[in-house]
Order: C-alpha cells, then sequence, then structure tokens
C-alpha cells in the first residue's frame, strides 16, 4: 500500500461535480473513499482509512459515511451521468454509424461468509460450483469510442412470506395440499410459491414488487433509463439468459425499442408453414444440410469488424414465428464454411434488419465483461461492509471512478495539468490507475523530503508511513 499524502488530482479535478450531494464533512470522506479505491490494494474501509496518513481518523466516521450518508445511489448516478454527457468525448452517440448500444447483463460479487445482507448461495456456470455471492443487474452503454455503466441495482432472495402474503392479500389461492411443505420440505415449498408468483405476474405486472427477478430488475432499468433519455433511441443488446418472451415483448411493446438477444436454440420452437412445429436445433439441420448439398445457398458469408481484427461468420438470416415470441429476425451463426462448429443464434425485432447489422449491434454487449473484471480490480467486490444499502452506496463509488478514468483518458485540460502527452488517451484504464498510484508516491517523497529539509528527525517523519501497514 502506498500512504497518501494527498487526494490524487484525478480526484480532485472531478470530484467538485458531486460535492452538493454532501455535507463538507462527507465531501471529504467522499473524496478520502474515491482516492482509497484508486490505489489502496485491500479496498476495506479500515485499510482506505489508515492509507492517509497525514490527516488520520477514526474508522467509524468512514463507515458511518457508507451506512448513514443521507446521499442517494440515485444521486449519485444522476450526478455521474450529467458529467459524462458534458464532454462532448464521452457523451452517448445516439444516431449516425457511431450511435451506441445499452447492453444488459449481471456479474456475482463473492465473499466467504454468511454475514452479508441479502448474500446468497448462486450457481456459477463459469466455475461449475455454487458460491456465496452478491448478484449484481448492470445497464451498460457502449459505442466504437467510449463506454461504461448506465445504472445498476443488487438482486434480493426470494423473501417467501412476503410473497406468500402479497398472493394472499390479491386473493390468489394457494393449494392447502401444499402448505405442510413449508416445514417438511422447504426447497419444495419455495419452488411452488415461485411457480404461482411466476404465472400470475405475467398477468399483473404489480406482484413484481414482491420478488424483483434479476429480469424484473433489468426491465426497471430500461424503462428508468428511457423516462430520463426519451429521444435516445439506443438498440438494446443481452445474453441468452435474458432473451425471454417477457424481456423481448417489453422491449418491442412498451417501450417501443430495438433489441438483439442471444437465444438457446434448445429453448427456441418454430412454427412454420402450415403450423408445422420444429424445434430449433432440428431446424438448423435442415438448413446445413440443404446448404451443404448444394441445394440452395443458405448460409453466408459475413465479416464483423471488432476494434482490432475481424471475426468471419457464415449466417443464415430470415424472418420467423418463434413459439412464444412471435415474428423476429433470426440469425444462425458458423464461425466455419463447413458449419462445423456450434452455432450461435441471435433474434431481433427489426424484421428488416440484415445479419451484419444485427450480430454489429450485438458485439457491443461485451464491452461489459471488460467493465466487471476493471471494476472488480478497483475493488467492486472487495467490500467487507454488511449493510445493504452501505454495499450498494460501495458499488456506486467504484462506478463513479470507473467513469472518472473513463473521462480523463478524453479530458486534455487533465492531460495538461498532469503534463501527459495526448497519446496517453489511448491507454488502458490499468494504465491510468499504476500512473495515479505512481504520482502518489511521489507526493509522499517529495512530503519525505520537505520534512527533512524543515528539521523533523527520521522517527517523526517514518512513523506516521509505518502505521498505515499495521
Amino acid at each position: 500500500m502506498i500512504p497518501i499524502v494527498k487526494i490524487p488530482e484525478l480526484i480532485s479535478h472531478y470530484a467538485p461535480a458531486y460535492a452538493a450531494l454532501f455535507t463538507s464533512a462527507g465531501y471529504e470522506h467522499f473524496q478520502r473513499y474515491l482516492s482509497g479505491l484508486l490505489i489502496c490494494e485491500n479496498k476495506t474501509v479500515t485499510h482506505i482509512n489508515q492509507a492517509f496518513i497525514l490527516s488520520p481518523r477514526d474508522p467509524s466516521t468512514l463507515n458511518r459515511f457508507l451506512t448513514q450518508g443521507r446521499y442517494t445511489v440515485s444521486d449519485l448516478n444522476a450526478c455521474r451521468l450529467s458529467q459524462l454527457q458534458a464532454n462532448e468525448q464521452t457523451r452517448m452517440r445516439v444516431t449516425g454509424r457511431q450511435r451506441g448500444v445499452l447492453g444488459i447483463d449481471d456479474t456475482f460479487l463473492s465473499h466467504v461468509g454468511k454475514h452479508f445482507d441479502h448474500i446468497a448461495k448462486l450457481w456459477d456456470h463459469s466455475e461449475q460450483r455454487y458460491t456465496l455471492a452478491h448478484n449484481m443487474v448492470n445497464l451498460y452503454y457502449s459505442d466504437p469510442v467510449v463506454e461504461y455503466p448506465i445504472d445498476f441495482e443488487l438482486w434480493q432472495p426470494a423473501d417467501l412470506r412476503l410473497i406468500e402474503q402479497g398472493l394472499r392479500d390479491r386473493e390468489i389461492g394457494l393449494r392447502e395440499a401444499k402448505l405442510p411443505l413449508k416445514q417438511s420440505d422447504p426447497k419444495k415449498w419455495k419452488q411452488y410459491l415461485l411457480g404461482v408468483w411466476s404465472r400470475k405476474a405475467k398477468k399483473d405486472a404489480e406482484l413484481n414488487e414482491l420478488y424483483r427477478t434479476k429480469g424484473v430488475i433489468a426491465m426497471d432499468l430500461l424503462k428508468t433509463f428511457f423516462e430520463r433519455y426519451p429521444q435516445h433511441d439506443l438498440p438494446i443488446a443481452f445474453d441468452s439468459w435474458f432473451t425471454t418472451p417477457q424481456m423481448c415483448k417489453f422491449i418491442d411493446k412498451e417501450l417501443k425499442r430495438t433489441y438483439v438477444g442471444a437465444l438457446k436454440a434448445d429453448k427456441a420452437e418454430l412454427i412454420l408453414s402450415g403450423s408445422r412445429h420444429c424445434k430449433l436445433p432440428q431446424f438448423i439441420e435442415e438448413l446445413k444440410a440443404a446448404h451443404l448439398s448444394g441445394e440452395k445457398t443458405l448460409f453466408h458469408y459475413c465479416p464483423i469488424k471488432a476494434k482490432d481484427k475481424t471475426n468471419h461468420y457464415y449466417t443464415y438470416c430470415k424472418t420467423h414465428r418463434i413459439k412464444n415470441y412471435g415474428r423476429v429476425r433470426i440469425v444462425i451463426n458458423f464461425k466455419t464454411e463447413e458449419l462445423t462448429d456450434d452455432p450461435k443464434i441471435f433474434i431481433s425485432n427489426r424484421l428488416e434488419w440484415r445479419a451484419a447489422t444485427i450480430l454489429n449491434v450485438y458485439k457491443y454487449r461485451w464491452p461489459v465483461e471488460p467493465f466487471h473484471q476493471e471494476a472488480k480490480a478497483q475493488g467492486l467486490d472487495k467490500y467487507q461492509i454488511r449493510d445493504f444499502e452501505a454495499i450498494t452506496k460501495h458499488i456506486a463509488f467504484v462506478i463513479i471512478l470507473f467513469s472518472i478514468l473513463t473521462l480523463a483518458r478524453k479530458d486534455p485540460n487533465l492531460l495538461n495539468k498532469l503534463q501527459l502527452k495526448e497519446d496517453s488517451t489511448n491507454q488502458s484504464l490499468a494504465f491510468w490507475r499504476r500512473l495515479i498510484s505512481a504520482q502518489t508516491l511521489l507526493a509522499l517523497i517529495q512530503w519525505v523530503k520537505v520534512a527533512l529539509e524543515q528539521g523533523k528527525s527520521w522517527e517523526q517523519i517514518s512513523e506516521p508511513i509505518l502505521k498505515a501497514f499495521l
């Protein structure tokens, strides 16, 4: 850990945009917390607090800043988005070839220990095991120039008592024969109760307030975004987990926006001419057989440019009716000309779009993955506070820091302050974190030099430095 003797220039340059949200003491804590997230290896309240060697505080004051501060996450987020939109280089692009895309995704914030509010044992597909974690649902913006989070919400496990009471209050009947399961088999009771809730919630949206699934959270994040930016006609991309009939119909019918979603082949059934139903895997095999036999050319070469390379695909693109989804544009994607790899399937409500357009929109969902990695390096999942509201504030501060680093790369005024060349705008966020850490170390060295020149002993100088490592 590098002891901190002053707020880094990066933080002090952008922090004033948030000053009105805090008291004077809160504003100081805000700057210190962001600085600690940026510089400290250990992102806990205790370590961030003790990193400031010249103005030590009781750790409880920084903890209260998170748990009892009267500022809200929504106000923090509004300030952050306003700051990003005020910069021509980082504002959202809503027209033209550089038009952005909204991506929906989620990530696990894993922890050891069960004493965090609303933590749950969740199945981690990447690790193929259960893990204790919070689950963060994220709405993300990306275009060819810039990318950053728009909004987030932490999922909370189902409160079965709340759901049961809510169903009864709405006079939704529960089978008496199932009630003993509460004691004899809680897992089956949970499965039954959530099944009743899910079926009824499809017809009564107010029931979603009883249990906010990841899908419900994602829909609310989108609704809030378009209420804030009604003129921003941005397409929305998401992976197969979020590609549900409910999500697709919500975006198409209620929001009246465009979506591109990945679709699992085994989850889809096509309704073909003559009311013939066909499972998607079988349909793909029929297409492959016809294409490879030379009967018809059904899969066409489709190059898609990425930032540093071009991906080559062979795609089938046509409008079909899918059970529960209605008429959609479907793209079936292979990487090999021989169609030997596992296909990727995408659907969109833009029935006139070609495969290249659909794939180009979907590729802008991917930047959310590097964001999760970078944000975790900045402390996204490193909190030790247990209060749920404080955890959401911690996450909001990490996202503010990510956005500040994004702004810094596009800000000539800050580059001049830091005496950096313009080519620094092309450097990664990890480079910027290392740069600020180096400047913090230089500030410490300069403080030591001045203290020695003022006649202070080495014992006097080293004492506060050593305390930072205890």
